[in-house]
């Protein structure tokens, strides 16, 4: 069990899609993706919080509604891909 008797959550990783379409003309397409774990501070062991540890976020602006979601699966792709290799890097053994 951590320190303080708290107990322990596995790390989470949301992903958030926000579209804004306008009736004519562009439509923007935001992709952000947050890992939340748990942390413990250096200068205190025994707090322990669960707290954002890695971001990222993107944005396209497309023409039309279908030029954005043609855009927004290979957004979170990449999005994703990105969360891969920081944690594969920040891993290594």
């Amino acid at each position: 069990m951590p320190p303080g008797g708290m107990t322990s959550s596995p790390p989470m990783v949301d992903i958030q899609l926000t579209v804004v379409a306008l009736p004519t003309g562009p439509t923007a397409v935001a992709v952000n993706i947050w890992v939340k774990q748990d942390v413990t501070l250096v200068r205190d062991r025994t707090i322990m919080s669960f707290a954002h540890t890695w971001s990222t976020d993107t944005l396209f602006v497309g023409t039309d509604a279908k030029a954005a979601q043609e855009a927004s699966d290979g957004l979170i792709t990449g999005q994703v891909d990105r969360l891969l290799t920081a944690s594969q890097a920040a891993n290594r053994q």
